[in-house]
């Protein structure tokens, strides 16, 4: 009776601590949709900072006498910081990950935001560009750890709850919150800039990464740990054994090779490098692309710049997201939705590199400029949104299953590694390519690329879209 008793009052406590996680803020929401918004939160507090930057960093770097290049390599370096960071999430359980964000690295980040503010605004006053770089460099290398810990974490999030159907609205919500960070980070970081100098979006960046420390204490961790409430079951339960697998396979795709699972297979691995290859060609403009407006004919602010950087983005981002990318996965299927974006990215890319093909007066007219980076940003969402789904369909096509944890944390993993070194990569590659031939030839070289990975992804992905025809055919048989 009283082995009776210890279990009822055990199984007790273990409903309570379920029902307490269950609704860890207070919103009463189902957990698929606190799943959502916490991801897209998520997203929103990693990316916001960091665009910030685009706004006013190559012009303060430039005003010292700073190369291009090395202003390129300052977003290189925040890469090398995320890539630590989603080292961090992939070698350790998501409890102690969250200690590190939430304890370790946001704190630290903060710290780094605000130091470079301060010292960045110092060393821009006594003209020292040396020590300027290497301030930036330190900094943003932390600031990366941060950003690739929140970016893997909110995807695994994103994709946990959501079968292959679903994914590319789970991704899309996500993709959404980054374009509306995107999409105000340079109108504010401009604003700031122009207003405060160097030190003052710094500081408000630090602030920022204060408030997500709070944050991720408050609302996110909890949610997490609802997951692991049921580890106080009885020795040796299903339940325990269960939750002890989850636990193991939740943070990262080591325990079951994952990762090596999914670049295995020759066409997944193609989607990834399709998916960096795609947001590179956003990524080539972000060191220089301010640096361009701000010459005659356009003569653009910082602020100014922000403001149409941040408007252009959240145009593009949200017709291409709620328009463009559903329509075209439903009409072609997802590899080639994949293909068309890069087609896109070509047609647009072709556009702002006008000036360099002709000499007539249009070429440099700004809204001829905005209807090329729209159509970039447009294709550039098309080429990298439907990866995850298309995974999934893929590894299930391979006889995995793709709804198992690890291989969901490995296809989270990959599309977060993918879009982070597609950005640091391609600023690091425009800047050079720019600082020798100029902005237009740079965005002629992005044209060319898309051309000619246009039609190798069709050799490596035509199978699966021949699958997609057939399964969709089917259906409507049925």
């Amino acid at each position: 009776m009283a082995e009776e008793g210890d279990s009822l009052l055990s199984a007790e406590l273990t409903e309570k601590k379920e029902v307490n996680y269950e609704t860890p803020c207070c919103f009463c929401l189902s957990p698929p949709t606190q799943t959502s918004l916490f991801a897209t939160l998520a997203i929103v507090s990693a990316a916001l900072p960091n665009s910030m930057f685009v706004a006013f960093l190559a012009k303060a770097g430039t005003e010292l006498g700073t190369s291009q290049t090395a202003i390129g390599s300052t977003y290189a370096i925040h890469m090398v910081g995320c890539v630590l960071g989603i080292g961090i999430f992939m070698l350790l359980p998501v409890e102690r990950t969250f200690m590190w964000l939430t304890k370790i690295v946001l704190p630290v980040s903060a710290a780094a935001n605000i130091t470079l503010g301060f010292l960045g605004q110092y060393f821009i006053n006594t003209k020292q560009a040396n020590l300027f770089l290497v301030t930036v460099f330190v900094c943003r290398l932390f600031i990366g750890i941060s950003n690739g810990l929140i970016e893997a974490i909110a995807q695994v999030m994103a994709m946990r709850g959501v079968d292959k159907e679903s994914m590319t609205s789970a991704v899309g919500r996500t993709e959404l919150g980054r374009i509306a960070a995107f999409g105000i980070g340079p109108i504010i970081g401009g604003t700031l800039y122009q207003y405060g100098g160097f030190y003052l979006p710094c500081c408000f960046s630090g602030a920022w990464f204060i408030g997500m420390c709070v944050w991720g204490c408050a609302l996110v961790q909890p949610y997490v740990h609802r997951d692991y409430a049921t580890t106080t079951t009885t020795p040796g339960s299903a339940a325990k054994m269960e939750a002890e697998a989850a636990a193991a396979s939740y943070g990262c795709c080591k325990s079951n090779n994952g990762c090596t699972t999914l670049l295995k297979i020759p066409a997944i691995a193609a989607v990834y490098a399709s998916s960096l290859l795609g947001i590179a060609q956003t990524g080539y403009f972000e060191a220089t692309l301010q640096l361009y407006l701000a010459e005659a004919p356009y003569s653009l602010s910082p602020m100014l710049f922000g403001v149409l950087n941040g408007t252009m983005f959240l145009v593009a981002g949200v017709l291409a997201l709620l328009i463009f990318v559903p329509l075209l996965e439903k009409w072609l299927g997802a590899p080639m939705t994949i293909v068309s974006g890069f087609l896109l990215i070509s047609l647009g890319a072709t556009i702002m590199g006008l000036p360099t093909l002709s000499s007539h007066a249009i070429s440099r007219h700004l809204p001829l400029f905005v209807v090329g980076y729209g159509l970039l940003g447009i294709g550039m969402a098309q080429a990298i949104i439907v990866a995850p789904s298309l995974t999934k369909r893929i590894l299930e096509a391979h006889g995995h299953t793709a709804t198992s944890p690890a291989l969901v944390s490995a296809i989270a993993t990959l599309y977060v590694f993918a879009n982070i070194g597609g950005w640091g990569v391609g600023a690091l590659v425009g800047a050079i390519v720019t600082e020798a031939k100029g902005f237009e030839v740079t965005s002629l070289v992005s044209a060319m690329v898309c051309i000619i990975v246009a039609p190798v992804l069709t050799l490596f992905l035509l199978p699966c879209a021949v699958g997609d025809l057939r399964n969709k055919e089917k259906q409507e048989k049925d």
